[in-house]
């Protein structure tokens, strides 16, 4: 038996304990009421990497959608229920990141 990769992607990991991802869990508690699972997702986002890469600096995503939303389909959705909440937490994340900076 035989076995190739035809296509491959450098991994994307980040440091959870950077501060933009403790304020994303102060956020998403406040929002959610609960605490985030800080889940590595197999999801293929290159450019994730490709940004830190450049940058120096972490990088976070903040997904807003459900396990079922399809995302990069031609069906992809957001509930709206995921768009409201999705937007309060925005809020309480940039509030969090404010808090960071003026040392509360």
């Amino acid at each position: 038996m035989a076995a190739s990769m035809t296509l491959g992607l450098q991994p994307w990991i980040a440091n959870i304990n950077d501060m933009q991802y403790l304020a994303a869990k102060r956020a998403i508690s406040r929002v959610f009421g609960t605490e985030p699972d800080m889940m590595r997702d197999g999801s293929t986002i290159p450019i994730a990497k490709m940004i830190q890469d450049l940058i120096q600096k972490s990088v976070m995503m903040l997904p807003l959608g459900a396990v079922d939303d399809g995302e990069r389909s031609q069906n992809e959705k957001i509930n709206r229920w995921n768009y409201i909440e999705g937007s309060k937490l925005f809020a309480a994340f940039f509030l969090e990141i404010a808090k960071l900076h003026s040392g509360q």
